[in-house]
Formats: C-alpha cells, sequence, structure tokens
C-alpha cells in the first residue's frame, strides 16, 4: 500500500486529497458550534445536503479509475481503515481544543 516511489506519487497525492477534502468537512462540522457535532447540534439541511455531497465525489473520485482523470492513482479498499482512523483523531483532536479554548476564553468563536 506504500507511495514511497516516484512511480506511486499520484496514490499519494490521491490520498492527500481524500483525506484533506473529508477532514474538511468534518472541520466545518466541529468548528460551526460550541457544541458535539451531530449529539448536541443538527446542522441545517443545506449544509449537510452539500456536504453530503462533496464527500461522495472526492470518495468516488478517490477510490475509482475518475482519479486517472486528474492524474491521480486510484485508491485500494486497504486505505479505508487507515482513513477513518486518521479522520477520527483528526475530529477529536479538534473536539479537543475546541473544549480547551471554550474553557480558556469562556466562550466559542
Amino acid at each position: 500500500m506504500g507511495a514511497n516511489a516516484p512511480a506511486l506519487s499520484g496514490l499519494f497525492q490521491c490520498g492527500w486529497f481524500v483525506f484533506g477534502t473529508v477532514s474538511q468537512v468534518l472541520i466545518i462540522y466541529t468548528i460551526r458550534t460550541a457544541k458535539i457535532p451531530f449529539l448536541q447540534s443538527r446542522p441545517s439541511n443545506a449544509l449537510l445536503f452539500s456536504t453530503i455531497i462533496v464527500t461522495i465525489i472526492t470518495l468516488v473520485v478517490g477510490f475509482s479509475g475518475l482519479a486517472a482523470g486528474i492524474e491521480m492513482l486510484p485508491l485500494s479498499a486497504t486505505f479505508v481503515p487507515w482513513l477513518v482512523l486518521a479522520l477520527l483523531g483528526y475530529f477529536l483532536f479538534a473536539q479537543l481544543v475546541k473544549v480547551l479554548y471554550i474553557k480558556h476564553y469562556g466562550e466559542w468563536l
């Protein structure tokens, strides 16, 4: 699964594209409220719909032959557990930073 050779740079770029896009979608939900996203605060239907569409498009491009159209190599299914783990870690860390910020400043942005 490694992308540690110049010939596999498209694989690394595709992984970066998928992780970067989906992680930023998660961060949108994290920073939009002082509460815990989805559990204590529900996003608007427009936000939910648009971010679901962006995430689906990103995953389809990243895991299909469409990746070749933008000079990337498609990801394999073995990338999924690593993607989920990295996204979960990023989301939890962002939540922790948010809680610490609120504790320190007494309010959210």
